[in-house]
C-alpha cells in the first residue's frame, strides 16, 4: 500500500507528520506557506482599488520625503503598523499558549520604567524609541532625581 502511494514521488498526507518525517513535513509546509503568500499577494496587486491605495501613499510619502517630513511619518507609520500587528498576533495567538502581554507588552513596560528611572522623569518621546527599535529611550532633561 506505502509503495503504491509513493509511486511518482508523491507521500500521502496521512505519512506526513512532524515527528516521522520532520524534514520533509517542514519543506512542504514552507511550500505551501510561500504559494500562499504569492498568490495572495498576486492578487491583491490586481485589485484596482488596493492599487490606487499603494500608489496615493507611495506619492504622498514620496512628497513628505521631498518637504523634508518623510521620516516623521515613517516613524508614526511604522509604531502604529507594530501595535496593530501586535494586536493581530495575541488575537489569533502565535501556537505557544504564552500570554501576548509576556511577550510583547512588558518589556515595552520594562523599557519604559528603566528609562524613567534612568532620566528621573517622563519627559520621554516614547513613540520615536519603541522598544522594537533596540535603542535606549533619550532622556528630554537633565537626569534628576524624583520628586
Amino acid at each position: 500500500d506505502r509503495q503504491r502511494r509513493r509511486r511518482g514521488g508523491q507521500v500521502a498526507v496521512g505519512d506526513l507528520r512532524l515527528h516521522r518525517r520532520p524534514v520533509l513535513t517542514s519543506w512542504l509546509a514552507l511550500r505551501a506557506v510561500a504559494e500562499g503568500f504569492w498568490v495572495t499577494l498576486g492578487s491583491a496587486l490586481r485589485h484596482p482599488v488596493l492599487l490606487a491605495a499603494l500608489v496615493l501613499a507611495g506619492g504622498a510619502l514620496g512628497a513628505l520625503h521631498v518637504a523634508g517630513r518623510g521620516d516623521e511619518v515613517e516613524v508614526w507609520l511604522a509604531f502604529a503598523v507594530w501595535w496593530v500587528g501586535l494586536g493581530v498576533l495575541s488575537s489569533i495567538g502565535l501556537g505557544t499558549g504564552m500570554h501576548s502581554g509576556v511577550l510583547f507588552l512588558w518589556p515595552h513596560v520594562f523599557k519604559v520604567v528603566a528609562a524613567a528611572e534612568r532620566c528621573g522623569n517622563t519627559d520621554f518621546e516614547i513613540i520615536r524609541d519603541c522598544w522594537y527599535s533596540q535603542a535606549p529611550l533619550h532622556c528630554a532633561a537633565a537626569p534628576g532625581r524624583w520628586g
